[in-house]
C-alpha cells in the first residue's frame, strides 16, 4: 500500500489528537519544552517537535501529562516516517495511562499497520470498537470502522473491508474516505462497475470537503471522472 494512502486517516489523527488524548499543555503549567514542543506539533513542525518532546521528556512529569507528550511524539514520528518510534513512544503512552477513547488504539492500529503488523493492528481496533461513545453522533463508529476496513484491505480480505466501509456509511453521513477505500476494494475484486460508482459519489461529495487528495484524484482520474477543485491556499 502506497504511502500517501497510509497517511490519510493518519492526518485526520493529528488534527484530532490534543482533543482526544486531553488537555493542552498549557493547561497543566508544564515547562517551557514541553510548550515549544507542542506548538511545533500544531504547526505541523515535526522534527523540531520531536526534538522538543524529548527534552521534555527527560524532565519528571505526572503520567497522564507524560503519556500526552508521549503520544504526541508518536505521532510526530510517523509523521515524518518512523513508524518503529511511533510505536515505541504509543505503547509506552499506554502503560503510563490506560486509554480512556478510542482514539489512542486507533493509532497504535495505524503504527502496526504501517509496521506490516496487522492482526496486532485489529487486536488494537477491537479494544478501539469496545470504547466506542454512543453518543458521539457516529464519529467513533466511523473512525473504527474506516481503520479496521484498511487494516483487511492490506490483509487481502476485501470482502470483509468492504463490510466495514458498509459499516461506516451506515453510522452517518456519506463519507468521502470510506466510499473511495470501499471502492478500491470493489477494484480488486474485479467488480469496476461499482467500483465506479463508488468513486462518482466521491467525485460529487468531495466539493463539499474543500479538497481532494493527491491519490484520490489521480484515481478518479483514471475512471474518467472530473476530481474536485482543490481549495485556495489562505492569503
Amino acid at each position: 500500500m502506497n504511502r500517501s494512502g497510509s497517511r490519510l486517516l493518519t492526518m485526520l489523527g493529528a488534527l484530532l489528537f490534543v482533543a482526544a488524548c486531553g488537555l493542552p499543555l498549557y493547561a497543566h503549567a508544564i515547562n517551557a519544552e514541553c510548550l515549544r514542543g507542542e506548538d511545533h506539533f500544531e504547526q505541523g513542525r515535526y522534527r523540531a517537535a520531536v526534538a522538543e518532546l524529548d527534552t521534555c521528556l527527560g524532565l519528571i512529569q505526572p503520567p497522564d501529562v507524560e503519556a500526552y507528550v508521549l503520544q504526541m511524539r508518536a505521532v510526530a514520528h510517523h509523521q515524518l516516517g518512523e513508524a518503529n518510534e511511533a510505536l515505541r513512544d504509543q505503547l509506552a503512552a499506554h502503560e503510563l495511562d490506560r486509554p480512556r477513547t478510542i482514539w489512542p488504539y486507533l493509532m497504535l492500529a495505524t503504527y502496526y499497520r504501517e509496521l506490516h503488523r496487522y492482526e496486532l493492528a485489529l487486536d488494537a481496533l477491537a479494544h478501539a470498537r469496545r470504547l466506542e461513545r454512543k453518543d458521539a453522533g457516529g464519529a467513533d463508529g466511523v473512525a473504527v470502522r474506516l481503520h479496521t476496513g484498511r487494516t483487511l484491505m492490506a490483509l487481502g480480505r476485501y470482502r470483509d473491508a468492504i463490510t466495514q466501509f458498509d459499516e461506516a456509511l451506515a453510522h452517518g453521513n456519506e463519507h468521502v474516505h470510506a466510499l473511495y477505500y470501499r471502492a478500491l476494494c470493489r477494484e480488486a475484486l474485479g467488480e469496476r462497475k461499482r467500483a465506479r460508482d463508488d468513486l462518482q459519489d466521491v467525485a460529487r461529495l468531495s466539493p463539499a470537503e474543500g479538497f481532494v487528495e493527491e491519490e484520490i484524484s489521480l484515481k478518479l482520474r483514471e475512471y474518467g471522472l472530473t476530481p474536485a477543485p482543490r481549495a485556495q491556499a489562505p492569503r
